[in-house]
């Protein structure tokens, strides 16, 4: 027969009851205090998908009442689950215990707000589930934001026609639209793993230890700089970079090149085209000068001082016409404003021009416009040949027939009276 406790064993015992009551009771209230202040929704609902309570963040997040709320279920706020659907997911939950996914709900107004929800499945009162119910809508409209910033910008990376890279300290690549530059025929094999020095012409690769060094002490760096493509042929690029930096100092180099190959290539033809130009007018027996657009004068070769006497110096920044006499100039302005306006060639039309001394010299000129890279017209070209000797020996060429002409004719008449004389002489008796 078992012995009954004794009064002060009792005593203890309802002790501990009541402590565990107390106890219990606190730690209820303290999660009922937890679930109805924290931010997140809550709900319990059975394995129908009744709603059988819920807090007051979640009637704030969708806008319905306590009292409403509990009269529905899960299909009536659900947007991307349909009911059935809703029924296999509960299944699923069920036998897993537990699942963390994304959804979809209606608010009472009609808008949609993108929910995170966390739901645990509990063996209890017929089974029931425990769901915390995160409002991520905003989470979501700036994760749309910066998804579709960095397809803009990754639009932009891939098809700008510089080229875009990082690369470490040490001058590995790790990201580069290089392979888009479909003249360059680099694949994406061919750059993975690469490093700059692996593009660079051996005769240029010792300069890259500077290269690094003064990206380190300046944080940026600028230049020309002679790149292999995959054919073999070198290219020049002109760069612009500047270091990347995180919370413990410069990770890498982010920069941006342009190939300038062409524009390289252009200057040098350029050069070379005016080298050829100045040698052949600084020799050339003729004048050849060029004026701007409002006809002074630009340029003149040696010619112009040999055969009109002023010096270079004196005649660069003056008008063509203060060359002329007032009644020529008029038609060298005519010629000139038709070849600026209509961009005309003239060819072979004959004017003067005075000497340092006063006289006057005789020209065969021609002229055309001047055109910069984008077709407009900077000016006129000249190029003027001094036929003044020519002239006057064609001058007196013309008199010396005359005058053989007229001797010619005097001859004649001469002998027509000659004949007409020797008769009477020979008959006297006729007179």
């Amino acid at each position: 027969m078992p012995k009954k406790p004794s009064y002060k064993e009792i005593e203890q015992r309802v002790n501990e009851l009541e402590k565990e009551t107390v106890d219990r009771k606190w730690v209820e209230e303290r999660s009922t205090t937890i679930i109805q202040t924290t931010l997140d929704g809550f709900w319990i609902n059975d394995i129908k998908g009744q709603i059988l309570d819920v807090n007051d963040s979640y009637c704030l997040m969708t806008g319905y009442t306590r009292e409403e709320l509990l009269a529905m279920s899960i299909p009536d706020l659900e947007e991307v689950e349909k009911p059935k659907e809703t029924a296999k997911h509960i299944k699923k939950i069920i036998k897993q215990g537990y699942d963390r996914f994304e959804s979809r709900h209606r608010r009472k107004d009609g808008k949609i707000i993108e929910v995170e929800v966390s739901v645990k499945y509990l063996d209890v009162g017929g089974g029931q589930m425990v769901a915390f119910v995160r409002d991520i809508t905003e989470r979501k409209k700036a994760e749309d934001a910066l998804e579709k910033s960095e397809e803009k910008y990754r639009d932009m990376f891939e098809n700008v026609s510089d080229f875009l890279y990082f690369h470490d300290l040490e001058g590995n690549f790790t990201e580069t639209n290089l392979v888009m530059k479909e003249d360059y025929g680099f694949t994406e094999n061919d750059i993975a793993n690469k490093n700059i020095k692996d593009f660079i012409p051996e005769r240029y690769r010792h300069l890259f230890k500077g290269y690094i060094k003064r990206m380190k002490e300046k944080g940026k760096d600028e230049g020309l700089m002679a790149i292999m493509i995959k054919d073999g042929c070198e290219r020049i690029i002109e760069y612009r970079n500047s270091l990347v930096y995180d919370s413990k100092g410069p990770i890498g180099v982010r920069g941006v090149a342009r190939d300038i190959t062409e524009r390289i290539q252009a200057k040098r033809e350029i050069k070379e085209s005016e080298e050829k130009f100045k040698s052949l007018s600084e020799n050339s027996p003729d004048i050849i000068c060029t004026l701007g657009t409002d006809g002074s004068l630009t340029y003149v070769n040696p010619a112009w001082e040999k055969i009109l006497g002023h010096k270079r110096q004196e005649v660069i920044g003056k008008y063509f016409v203060d060359f002329t006499s007032r009644e020529a100039a008029r038609g060298y302005v005519r010629m000139f404003k038709r070849i600026r306006d209509e961009k005309k060639t003239i060819r072979n039309v004959s004017g003067t021009l005075i000497h340092r001394d006063g006289s006057t010299r005789l020209f065969i000129l021609s002229g055309a416009p001047n055109l910069n890279s984008k077709e407009k017209v900077t000016g006129t070209v000249g190029l003027l040949k001094d036929i003044t000797e020519q002239n006057r020996l064609q001058t007196q060429l013309l008199q010396a027939k005359k005058m053989e002409a007229i001797g010619t004719l005097a001859g004649g008449v001469a002998h027509d009276l000659n004949n007409i004389l020797s008769g009477l002489v020979s008959y006297p008796e006729l007179l």
